[in-house]
């Protein structure tokens, strides 16, 4: 199996049930760059009720290279699947 990666950082805005969620997506290669924009972004958004991530390194059938967070969301409905996308 594989799977695109982004070549530069990119964003969104997506607004549903009148409710905002920013969306942001970076090439990284270890997990240390990931929490790195992960507190980046609680630093530009200290307002988010929710900064919520998924990433996967390497083999995508390799469990043990991703990782994923809710931040304070029911338990499985948002960092796991922004890990599924």
């Amino acid at each position: 199996m594989t799977y695109q990666t982004p070549s530069a950082p990119c964003e969104a805005l997506y607004e549903i049930k009148k409710s905002e969620f920013l969306a942001f997506a970076y090439p990284i290669s270890t997990r240390e760059s990931a929490m790195v924009y992960v507190q980046q972004l609680r630093a530009r958004y200290p307002d988010a009720r929710h900064h919520c991530y998924g990433y996967i390194l390497g083999d995508p059938h390799n469990t043990t290279s991703a990782g994923f967070d809710d931040d304070g969301e029911p338990n499985g409905t948002a960092g796991r699947p922004i890990l599924a996308v």
